[in-house]
Formats: structure tokens, sequence, C-alpha cells
């Protein structure tokens, strides 16, 4: 049976916590947005988003296996590859059935997939805590664009907000149109948002200053591009000062 979720995050699990009440049957999953219209004459069903019975699921799995498991299955679904329902929904099964531990689990091709997606997203987003960069605009607060691969602009924000909580900032996903605002109280998700007056009113000041800062901390003799490509892949480069 496929069953049809709102393409959220909640959804999910609220369509993962109905498949597992009958755990003898198979299920597939796909968003509203994706779901094959053709199957419709077949067996499929809409699942609405369920906020309790996701929560019950999340928490359940941070019971049994820890917070960092249910960390996982956010960070797999931030990562928008292809057929994530189907390896989180592995990964989920794994982590309730009482056997081992999902990571030690290699012989499964889903978990194994489940794996490598949320390492390379944990990996992204610990790569942005230290290549963000932000201007400052001519109203006083900081703004900073990115082209991440996965959707981590929030995860991202969380450790901005524990580093610059006296700070007005904007944290800008170019590529999806979302931004992350924080107002020295709260985090703010703005959709759709392309604002280019963020750019044009910078003030240069402090790039200036960036950059004067790299080149006096840079140790010629040391330069070793190919690492340097390594820790700051070129496609990142766009939203360097220091490479600008």
């Amino acid at each position: 049976m496929q069953i049809i979720y709102s393409g959220t995050f909640d959804g999910l699990l609220s369509a993962f916590a109905y498949a597992l009440e009958s755990p003898d049957e198979t299920f597939e999953f796909a968003s509203k947005s994706e779901s094959d219209s053709s199957l419709a004459l077949f067996q499929s069903l809409e699942v609405q988003d369920n906020q309790e019975a996701a929560d019950g699921l999340l928490d359940e799995i941070a019971e049994r296996r820890g917070k960092k498991s249910a960390m996982r299955i956010c960070r797999i679904f931030l990562s928008e590859e292809p057929n994530i329902e189907k390896y989180i929904f592995a990964y989920v099964k794994a982590c309730l059935d009482g056997g081992p531990a999902p990571e030690g689990r290699l012989e499964s091709d889903d978990l194994r997939a489940a794996l490598r997606i949320s390492d390379n997203v944990s990996a992204e987003i610990h790569r942005f805590k230290g290549l963000m960069r932000f201007k400052r605009l001519t109203d006083g607060a900081f703004y900073a664009q990115f082209e991440p691969d996965y959707d981590i602009a929030l995860p991202v924000s969380f450790h901005f907000r524990r580093r610059l909580r006296d700070q007005l900032w904007i944290i800008h996903d170019v590529r999806r149109m979302r931004a992350v605002f924080w107002n020295r109280t709260e985090l703010r998700i703005l959709e759709d948002y392309d604002d280019a007056s963020a750019i044009q009113d910078q003030s240069d000041s402090c790039a200036n200053l960036w950059k004067s800062y790299i080149r006096n901390i840079t140790i010629a003799m040391r330069k070793n591009p190919r690492l340097q490509r390594q820790n700051m892949p070129i496609r990142y480069w766009k939203h360097l000062t220091e490479m600008n």
C-alpha cells in the first residue's frame, strides 16, 4: 500500500506511526507533490498530519536509542534525496525492533543509505559553522548567504543562535529562497525570501576587515591548495568573503 503524506517532517512521522500499527503489511511512502496519481485506483491512503503521533514516535525512538538517533532521522529528512522515506522508515523500524543498534547493521542496504545520508548532512552542517560569512547591513543587522547541498539553514542557525545571541541576523539559503531570522528572542523561518536589498545596502567595512585579517594570518610557505579545496569546496567560494 502507498501512504501519501503532506511532505512535512511531522507528516512523514505521522505516516510512519500509522504504518507501524500494521507491522505485517508492506508500505511505500510518497509526499503529495511526488505521489503517483496512477496508483490512486490501486491501494493508496492519505494520512493527515498528527502532531501527537509524530511527537510520540520521535520520543519513543529517543527513549529507546537516545536523542542522537532521533536527530539522525531529522537530518536524513533534511537531505531531500530520493527515496528518503524508504531509508528513514528502515531506520525507524530498526530503532524500535529491540535488536542491535541500527548503526551496526551494515548488511541492510537501506540502513547503510540512511547512515551515509545522515553523516553527509551532519558534515555539511558542521562545515558551514565555519564557512558562514556575515555582512553588516546599514540597519545594523548581519546577513549571510549560502547555497548548501542540503536543507540545513535551521540547524546551522541553532549554532549561531548560541554564538550571536545578542545580535540581529539573517541566514539566507539562496537556492531554496528560505531564510532564518534571529530577532534576539526567537528564530523565524522566512519562506520565498529573495531580498536583494540586503546585498545592495550592505557596508563593505566588515568585509574589508575580514579580508585584511585573512591576509595577515596567512603563512605563504604553508599554503596547501589541495587541502583548502577539501575543507572549503570550490562550490562554496561564491559566498566566501576572502575568496572574492
